[in-house]
């Protein structure tokens, strides 16, 4: 996928997550602060815990690419704890909806039973009233029709209430708990995700920039006319010496260029193939990124083009300073 693409995607779905995660620790941390009589606090409190969970990965790979590996030890241990903080509030925020749920269904189900008992009372004070009317006990008999019309009453009440709960156990109902526990860690995950895809975004970028302007360099030198870059290698200063009878003739005296070479980024480059060798080889790591570790391999160039290859992959992004040389990014 296109890393045009793909970046947006990657910022969008960070600020979703993000805010997904710190709405789920807020409301565990507004429960909290209800009971403490700590709302705005603990509330607060949730928010700023969250976030910094999801800074915090950024933090672990900064550190880890400086080789400060015992500060990135300590960020990796408080970015997992944080995780696991964020993991327990959104678990214990859906869990609340499960608890409801799982009580709607318990709530229906008392319910049904509450009908069918009232419902059983019914029918066998109906019975004993035809009894009754049988042997003739007419006032036993409307007294206790009398006591049928309350649980009808009561039967109708707990039909009304019965068409307000749900009416059967649903998919969430029997595995809300499981689910909640997914929901949660794969919210925490995709949080990492999201950081790592972003740091090799990054670095995506950065090696992209660098190889165009390795390669405009050398379309550049490719333009120059091989008269014209002799001309820049090779300087012939003539130097007549004077003498009271005589004049001593001309020497022409070719000077190394690796003896008075001036690098910048605006001069042509004393060899372009020793330039592209040298940084092939510091770039697959074949040699060290310091003035001896190129020097062994390549006998003879000059400290200068060194330097000029050293801060040319320094400004692209795969080498940093490191105590008075350089190391790989």
């Amino acid at each position: 996928m296109n890393s045009t693409i793909l970046k947006p995607i990657c910022i969008v779905l960070s600020i979703a997550t993000a805010s997904l995660s710190a709405i789920l620790t807020a409301q565990f941390m507004y429960g909290i602060g209800l009971a403490m009589g700590e709302l705005i606090l603990m509330t607060a409190l949730g928010i700023v815990l969250d976030l910094a969970k999801c800074a915090t990965p950024l933090f672990v790979l900064f550190l880890f690419s400086q080789k400060q590996y015992a500060s990135a030890l300590f960020a990796l241990v408080l970015s997992m704890t944080l995780s696991v903080v964020s993991f327990s509030a959104s678990v214990a925020a859906l869990e609340q909806g499960v608890v409801a749920s799982q009580k709607n269904s318990t709530a229906y189900q008392a319910v049904s039973q509450q009908i069918k008992e009232y419902t059983t009372q019914v029918d066998e004070l109906r019975l004993l009233a035809a009894k009754q009317q049988n042997a003739n006990l007419i006032t036993k008999s409307e007294r206790t029709l009398e006591k049928i019309e309350p649980l009808l009453v009561r039967i109708d009440d707990l039909y009304q209430r019965q068409s307000t709960l749900p009416s059967e156990l649903t998919v969430f109902d029997k595995f809300g708990l499981l689910i909640s526990y997914i929901t949660s860690a794969a919210l925490e995950l995709m949080s990492w995700l999201l950081v790592l895809v972003s740091n090799a975004l990054k670095r995506s970028h950065t090696h992209s920039n660098a190889v165009v302007r390795s390669h405009d360099k050398s379309s550049a030198l490719e333009l120059i006319q091989p008269d014209f870059i002799q001309t820049q290698l090779e300087i012939e200063p003539q130097s007549c010496a004077v003498n009271d009878e005589y004049f001593n003739d001309c020497v022409s005296e070719p000077v190394d260029c690796h003896e008075e070479e001036v690098f910048s980024d605006d001069h042509l480059k004393c060899n372009e193939q020793v330039y592209l060798e040298i940084k092939q080889a510091v770039l697959a790591k074949e040699v060290k990124p310091s003035q001896r570790g190129i020097g062994e391999r390549f006998k003879g160039v000059g400290r200068d083009t060194i330097n000029f290859v050293l801060m040319d992959l320094k400004h692209a992004g795969f080498l940093r300073s490191y105590r008075k040389g350089y190391a790989f990014a």
